[in-house]
């Protein structure tokens, strides 16, 4: 838990200061927990999430009763501040990053590390039949503000999520997708959207990124 709130702080401050390290990195840190309702949302989620681990590990019964208690409340309340909600059946890599307030629902889903969610998102469980199920979006993937994703569906890492699109179908690594429904146009990926500390080291992105310069010069 206390890598992912780190991480979680790290990609608020780092947009807060502009891709600089603050001066003061505690007051950096408290200031961007402060100023941000989508990090206080974020949270109130990991507190969700302990608890339920705490829960699942043999605590006692007091302190589970405690637990659920004060999450529960910390939700409602993080609900009505912020106007986001994430479900304690998403399962929320470190590095997320909610842009701004209200409208955002989380839902049953899978989302990797360091991605970005705009204001008005869904993101959940839906479908029948065989596409019955939830999303699971990978590493680094920017969903633009008003995007749906539903059902059993798997989002490649670095994909860009456009504004209002929605996604009810797999999007492979690096698709930029648009529109109602969806429909991939680029593969150039989230690489100027999604950026946090460290991400000059990050040998996956780095990887990721040379897949894409690739379909840049061939696609010209």
């Amino acid at each position: 838990m206390k890598e992912a709130v780190l991480r979680d702080i790290d990609r608020y401050v780092y947009y807060d200061q502009g891709g600089r390290k603050p001066r003061r990195v505690g007051l950096g840190k408290f200031m961007a927990v402060l100023n941000n309702p989508g990090l206080q949302a974020i949270l109130v989620y990991r507190f969700g999430a302990f608890v339920s681990r705490r829960r699942a590990g043999g605590a006692g019964v007091p302190e589970r009763i405690l637990g659920v208690i004060a999450y529960r409340l910390l939700s409602r309340v993080s609900q009505i501040v912020t106007g986001i909600w994430i479900s304690p059946e998403a399962q929320v890599g470190p590095g997320l990053f909610i842009a701004h307030f209200g409208g955002v629902i989380i839902g049953a889903c899978e989302i990797g590390e360091n991605c970005n969610i705009g204001h008005d998102v869904t993101i959940g469980k839906s479908g029948t039949g065989e596409r019955f199920g939830r999303p699971k979006i990978g590493d680094r993937v920017s969903v633009g503000t008003g995007a749906r994703i539903l059902g059993r569906v798997d989002i490649g890492n670095d994909a860009l999520i456009g504004a209002n699109a929605v996604v009810t179908k797999s999007i492979a690594a690096r698709a930029v997708v648009v529109g109602v429904p969806g429909r991939v146009v680029s593969g150039r990926g989230a690489f100027g959207y999604v950026e946090y500390f460290g991400m000059a080291e990050d040998r996956a992105r780095a990887a990721s990124h040379a897949l894409a310069d690739e379909y840049a010069e061939e696609t010209g």
